[in-house]
């Protein structure tokens, strides 16, 4: 009895572009959402097969081929249907859905035949290992190089070359090309299909440097190696490597053989399962006599690799350079202010804290000077922002110009700067507080004013010889400030000394 069919969209086989899968693409699509459905039936999956005649061809095609191993040859879908079962009909679709996704060009016949090689040497390494279930192996085999028939699609020159290389050197030119590693694209693909986890790790370690504990990751781990004894450039050197990994997995050297031997045959034949044409396939001897040219094209790939990884460490060497760069330039920029080009308040506070430590341990004096420019407001309100900017831009270079090496002056906020004095006692403070007031009154501003203008400032000095916090310190210095400005402005007061209550109330606030 026929069971009613499930209604819905079918999934997005792997590879399909979001904006019209291909038919085989589709039909794959089609086949893994129902095989993935507990109630599926192998009558309704035969149904929806024959419903196609061009893809019910290429299902009997590759049925038929040494891919599936049939004991007899099939003419009617259904009927191979019923005999693979719902798994192999599964695993037949993803060999379809391979075979479209390699372009029809000279690079997509070289990447469809190494995957068909990996698939037949997985089959037929698992025919030694005692399996049953043989077209899991094959599929595995097949999807293992499945990512880079991802990137043909995008880049079939580059997926060929590096189908071309040695596993080693394949990883090292993904990497200096930026690319995910083909074996994660490939167990990605593997895991939307809803393929079984053993199939999905066999895929991820094929490339590890021994082989995993299931006959299946051991099957597909040494069929790896034996596909690219096919494209070795040392046949001699290879194949005895190969003979022992294929020992470390309970495979002899005489099952080695026969695998070897019969892998070319069993290539082409699929690949005719899969109505594609391939180049004659050469025996591992025949191979072994253009061990030259196969030499001179692993050189050039050396020499490749090499080169772009040159040009991988220049750029990285320039990025850091720039990088760094780039953060001096941000340190910069948050430390300093922007329109005097002094440094800031944070950068004040930081060296102040620091200063106020030394002071602390050596006893020597710290003074503080407060500035703020008398009557700045009315530069604003009657010759505008600009020549209110210009004054302030004025008192920076008065500032930067007139303090030692070892002091500090800063913009602390709005018209008000501040200059620290290391080792500078209060008298030296006012020496300094007085230097810079004369100067200033002296000055002149004409840059970006209406007319030129005199500029005076009111200054407070507090001084530390350590047991004080950066916060009493400015309470005081600005306490001192505003004596001045009470006083009649353009005049430097000192601050009263520290008291023990004084700093109390500082902490207390």
């Amino acid at each position: 009895m026929n069971r009613r069919r499930k209604s819905g969209k079918a999934r997005r086989a792997p590879g399909a572009s979001n904006t019209g899968a291909s038919p085989i693409a589709a039909s794959v699509a089609r086949i893994v959402q129902m095989t993935s459905d507990a109630e599926c039936s192998v009558a309704d999956l035969g149904e929806v097969i024959a419903i196609d005649p061009v893809f019910g061809l290429r299902v009997l095609s590759l049925a038929n081929s040494s891919a599936f191993s049939l004991r007899r040859r099939m003419s009617d879908v259904r009927q191979a249907v019923s005999v693979l079962g719902l798994r192999s009909v599964r695993n037949l679709a993803l060999g379809l859905l391979v075979s479209d996704m390699a372009p029809q060009t000279d690079h997509g016949e070289k990447l469809l035949e190494q995957s068909i090689r990996r698939g037949t040497a997985c089959r037929l390494i698992g025919e030694h290992l005692g399996v049953k279930e043989l077209d899991e192996y094959f599929t595995a085999g097949l999807l293992l190089d499945v990512g880079l028939l991802t990137l043909a699609r995008t880049d079939a020159s580059l997926a060929a070359e590096l189908s071309a290389m040695t596993s080693a050197s394949r990883a090292v030119r993904e990497k200096a090309r930026g690319l995910a590693p083909h074996a994660e694209v490939s167990a990605t693909m593997a895991r939307e299909c809803s393929l079984p986890e053993a199939t999905i790790a066999a895929i991820e370690a094929h490339h590890d440097p021994e082989a995993g504990e299931s006959p299946l990751e051991q099957a597909a781990w040494l069929a790896e190696r034996v596909a690219a004894l096919f494209d070795s450039a040392l046949v001699g050197r290879d194949h005895q490597i190969l003979i022992e990994s294929a020992a470390s997995i309970g495979i002899t050297a005489e099952a080695l053989d026969d695998v070897l031997e019969r892998t070319p045959v069993d290539v082409a034949e699929t690949a005719s399962g899969f109505q594609r044409t391939l180049p004659p396939q050469q025996t591992i001897d025949a191979l072994a006599e253009n061990a030259y040219d196969q030499l001179v094209e692993l050189n050039r790939e050396y020499e490749t690799i090499v080169h772009e990884l040159e040009q991988a460490l220049a750029v990285k060497s320039r990025l850091e350079a720039d990088l760094r760069l780039a953060n001096q330039r941000l340190e910069g920029l948050a430390s300093t202010d922007e329109l005097t080009g002094l440094p800031n308040r944070r950068a004040l506070q930081e060296s102040l804290d620091y200063q106020l430590t030394v002071t602390e341990r050596s006893g020597r004096p710290l003074s503080l000077v407060m500035i703020d420019v008398d009557h700045f407001k009315s530069f604003n309100d009657t010759m505008g922002h600009a020549a209110g900017d210009a004054v302030l831009r004025v008192l920076g270079a008065l500032l930067a110009d007139l303090v030692r090496g070892g002091d500090l002056p800063a913009r602390y906020g709005g018209e008000e700067f501040t200059v620290m004095l290391p080792d500078t006692d209060r008298d030296g403070a006012v020496v300094a507080a007085e230097r810079i007031r004369c100067r200033l009154e002296e000055t002149r501003v004409t840059e970006d004013v209406p007319r030129p203008c005199q500029v005076t400032a009111s200054f407070g000095v507090a001084t530390t010889t350590g047991g004080e916090s950066s916060e009493s310190l400015f309470q005081r210095a600005d306490a001192a400030l505003y004596d001045a400005k009470r006083e009649g402005r353009n005049r430097v007061c000192v601050a009263a000394e520290k008291t023990a209550d004084a700093e109390a109330e500082v902490s207390a606030a």
